[in-house]
């Protein structure tokens, strides 16, 4: 695997990782909901680390536009893979941001549902009141 894959892996595990604890803490009608600031702190920490194990070897496991910056300033990274780098990380991350937005509405309901379809989403045409 080539270090820039491996940038772009590692940053798109980390964005969902993180942004899914933040999802479950914050929408109504999931187990972790309401959970706390100390849930989300803990599951960004869980995802820069399963990031970084996963490409660490690879690439260096910089996960971010800064990191690979310092390093390159600091001599430990050449100036000539930081615009590869950089731009990995930015296509990984605004394309996992966008997944967001490009879901199915099914997805992004509580629970995974869409309203109206049933206790199980299969569209039974049962209809209930939400």
């Amino acid at each position: 695997m080539s270090p820039y894959l491996a940038e772009l892996l590692g940053t798109m595990l980390l964005v969902v990782l993180g942004d899914g604890v933040v999802g479950n803490v914050v929408l109504n009608k999931t187990k972790g909901n309401n959970a706390g600031w100390i849930v989300i702190t803990a599951g960004w920490a869980f995802a820069v680390t399963i990031a970084v194990y996963a490409t660490g070897s690879i690439s260096g496991a910089h996960l971010n536009p800064a990191v690979t910056i310092a390093m390159a300033s600091i001599g430990k990274f050449a100036w000539a893979s930081v615009p590869g780098y950089i731009a990995y990380s930015v296509v990984a991350s605004s394309t996992t941001g966008l997944r967001k937005i490009v879901m199915p509405a099914a997805a992004c309901q509580p629970g995974g549902r869409e309203k109206g379809t049933g206790d199980r989403g299969q569209g039974t045409g049962n209809r209930r009141q939400e």
